[in-house]
């Protein structure tokens, strides 16, 4: 019997023991962004963000702050790196696209290169253009300018239709 009555009791004892809680909750973030000096009623969005916006003020050199600029400054500067890396890559496999993304970021960064030639890559576009004196005629040239790389004057292409998808639209 004691040693039935010992033995409950380290088990009752132990089980107590064993239910402490143990989770740790952390704070919700987007409560810790709340303002509580701010009235809601008055200025909801700097009463939910006014602490966040205190904390992350907007930088002079930029128009807004925020979660998706911080994603979007991280993006430029992952997409900058690789650009610089490829573009200092000295004898990168020809046709690769580290020699192209290297080329194609070089090509604009030759600040000298570009003020040397000025305009004169595209100075036929620009006699073309010059040339124009009635609208209606001279839009025939636009497939021509849709020919390169770079769709200038008219953009085609099959879109789905907002209404049903499975079916295709034109759009310009």
């Amino acid at each position: 019997m004691k040693t039935t009555l010992t033995l409950f009791l380290f088990s009752f004892l132990l089980a107590f023991v064993s239910c402490k809680n143990t989770v740790k909750t952390e704070a919700d973030p987007m409560v810790s962004h709340i303002d509580s000096t701010v009235k809601p009623g008055d200025d909801f969005f700097a009463f939910a963000n006014g602490s966040w916006f205190k904390q992350h003020p907007i930088p002079a050199s930029e128009q807004s702050n925020g979660l998706w600029q911080m994603i979007q400054d991280t993006i430029n500067a992952q997409i900058k790196e690789i650009c610089e890396s490829a573009a200092a890559l000295k004898n990168p496999d020809p046709g690769s696209d580290k020699q192209n993304i290297g080329h194609f970021f070089y090509s604009g960064m030759d600040s000298l290169n570009l003020n040397v030639r000025g305009m004169k890559d595209i100075q036929p576009e620009l006699a073309e253009i010059e040339a124009i004196s009635d609208m209606s005629p001279n839009l025939w040239p636009a497939p021509q300018q849709n020919s390169g790389p770079i769709p200038v004057l008219l953009c085609l292409g099959f879109t789905s239709d907002r209404m049903t998808i499975s079916s295709k639209m034109l759009s310009a």
